[in-house]
């Protein structure tokens, strides 16, 4: 990763390194969750660490 970041140059950065692009934002994160609350007609489905999600009983999203 250091390699990747800091010594070996990107074509799509024209040649540059990204840690010599990358300027670290001011705005601080927020780390409280909003409660969301949708209309009854709705369906709320869970998804999953690997990004997926069920429709049904044998359908993958």
């Amino acid at each position: 990763m250091t390699e990747y970041n800091t010594i070996r140059p990107h074509e799509s950065l024209y040649m540059k390194t990204p840690s010599s692009i990358h300027v670290r934002s001011n705005r601080s994160h927020n780390e409280k969750k909003i409660a969301y609350e949708y209309p009854l007609h709705f369906k709320i489905n869970k998804v999953y660490k690997t990004g997926a999600s069920r429709w049904r009983v044998y359908n993958w999203l």
